[in-house]
């Protein structure tokens, strides 16, 4: 035999749920973005990845023991030593010290003198009768001033520049 319930409800207002709409779209730009962002730090892992696969080369070499003076983890010291033998004046005992044992010298001045060939293009007006006449003309005629203005139109830009070392002395 069934049985039945009898349910009464209070006195007043029902309300009724509000209507069901459509979020499929809402949703789909929500995993849209959502899915950008798991790319976004895809990425960024690998990049970190990369720099902690570097730092552990880098530290790995640090490590490594020290068998050549001119080893650029002995910068610092070479740099200190130099600064102490210039301002003691214990500059050739450095000289010969870093030549013995093959570590960095110090950077000196020097004076160099050149030899500077130019090449450059310069017109110069002349008249003459023959174009032979006027090639030997211009070669007599021409000066360093019309060199330097050539140069000068040309912002100072040569066809071409040789240069020898004829003398050098150190500072």
């Amino acid at each position: 035999m069934a049985t039945t319930t009898n349910i009464e409800f209070a006195q007043g207002q029902l309300d009724m749920p509000a209507p069901v709409t459509e979020r499929r779209g809402a949703y789909v730009g929500e995993m849209a973005r959502t899915q950008a962002d798991l790319v976004a730090a895809q990425a960024q892992a690998a990049d970190l990845a990369l720099t902690v696969e570097r730092q552990q080369r880098e530290i790995d070499r640090l490590r490594l023991p020290i068998t050549d003076a001119a080893d650029d983890r002995l910068a610092a010291i070479w740099e200190k030593g130099e600064q102490i033998a210039n301002d003691e004046g214990f500059c050739s005992e450095y000289d010969r010290l870093v030549e013995a044992i093959g570590g960095t010298p110090r950077e000196r001045d020097f004076r160099v003198t050149l030899s500077v060939t130019l090449t450059q293009r310069v017109t110069v007006s002349v008249t003459a009768r023959t174009s032979d006449e006027a090639e030997d003309l211009a070669t007599e005629a021409y000066t360093v001033e019309d060199v330097i203005e050539s140069l000068r139109s040309d912002n100072y830009v040569a066809d071409s520049i040789d240069a020898e070392v004829t003398d050098w002395e150190r500072e």
